[in-house]
């Protein structure tokens, strides 16, 4: 049985999630790959430079948070709080552009990257704020902007939280963080768990939603 080719992957295992992409989408998310893998030979962006686990740990690990942001509204202010490579903020933002995503993260060489890619791909209503936000200083721009923050590899979801909670907005939004499985165990009540399985990986990791009111 012939094996898929990356693309193919991509899009099957994206359906896998739900996510049905277009030929479109596809090919941003491809080039997008392209570039990182340049770029990854310089900086060192990711763990690995092999095409298909960038794609089953980073891509579609990213798209599975399209899963509880399905009732977010078009327009509405999204942030991927220490964005990197842009996982997961960039392929959320090809798969649903009606987002408008903000892309934060505190190295000038990374920061960098993401602002090369967002130009590369055409993204539009997608910006990349080079910014460290600690519990000590939030800077004053990113302050109660937004209607949903992402965070991506943290090491305790709680103080994550605490971190990403002054970025919302004044009316409250949600805390979207993407956690391991003894994460997902261990979670306090003031998450609620949405376990996945990642396409192509044994891997089943969780996200953890915490909604404020204000």
């Amino acid at each position: 049985m012939r094996a898929d080719t990356p693309l193919q992957l991509l899009e099957r295992g994206a359906a896998d999630l739900g996510v049905a992409l277009s030929a479109f989408q596809l090919g941003q998310l491809e080039r997008y790959l392209t570039e990182l893998q340049k770029w990854n030979r310089r900086i060192n962006l990711t763990g690995t430079n092999d095409l298909r686990e960038l794609i089953t740990r980073h891509v579609l690990d990213s798209l599975a948070g399209l899963a509880v942001l399905a009732d977010m509204a078009p327009g509405s202010a999204v942030a991927d709080l220490g964005s990197g490579a842009g996982f997961p903020g960039l392929p959320i933002k090809v798969a649903r552009p009606d987002l408008h995503m903000t892309l934060i993260e505190p190295r000038e060489k990374r920061a960098a990257f993401l602002t090369t890619v967002c130009a590369l791909l055409k993204l539009e209503g997608v910006a990349v704020v080079e910014a460290t936000v600690s519990i000590q200083h939030i800077p004053i721009d990113l302050a109660r902007r937004f209607r949903c923050v992402l965070m991506r590899a943290v090491s305790e979801p709680q103080k994550a939280m605490a971190l990403a909670a002054p970025l919302l907005s004044a009316g409250g939004g949600r805390i979207v963080i993407w956690g391991s499985e003894q994460q997902a165990d261990r979670a306090g009540t003031e998450f609620v768990v949405h376990r996945y399985r990642i396409p192509g990986s044994s891997i089943a990791p969780a996200l953890l939603v915490a909604h404020t009111s204000k």
